[in-house]
């Protein structure tokens, strides 16, 4: 999701989105991980992870347009992480999920390995 081709983070943005994976895994970790692909730089990918984090209980109303502006990326990203930092703890731990949402540098490090080729998807 955070350093895979523009293909892989769309899907995984769209699995997010998906019900039956909300069920599954949860949803109270996702928001910063979606807030992160806010700025990603195919309009695919940042469609995608802005209609998966308006299904999201409390984010419905997050104000984005994936063809704006990066500094209106930005605000919706500071607006979803904000939101996401407000909202009640989770009453339950989910260690598998490998490391938590909170951690930042790690989540930077892996947008660093992103692979942004070009890539040509067919359906």
């Amino acid at each position: 999701m955070v350093r895979g081709d523009a293909g892989q983070r769309a899907l995984a943005a769209a699995s997010m989105g998906w019900a039956p994976a909300q069920a599954a895994a949860g949803t109270a970790w996702m928001p910063p991980f979606l807030a992160a692909m806010l700025d990603d730089p195919y309009s695919a990918v940042r469609f995608t992870a802005a209609r998966a984090l308006r299904t999201l209980p409390g984010f419905a109303s997050v104000e984005y347009d994936p063809v704006g502006t990066p500094s209106e990326w930005r605000r919706a990203q500071v607006d979803t992480v904000r939101r996401w930092r407000s909202a009640p703890a989770p009453s339950t731990a989910r260690p598998e999920l490998l490391f938590t949402a909170a951690d930042a540098a790690a989540l930077r490090a892996l947008q660093g390995e992103r692979d942004d080729r070009p890539v040509s998807l067919r359906e």
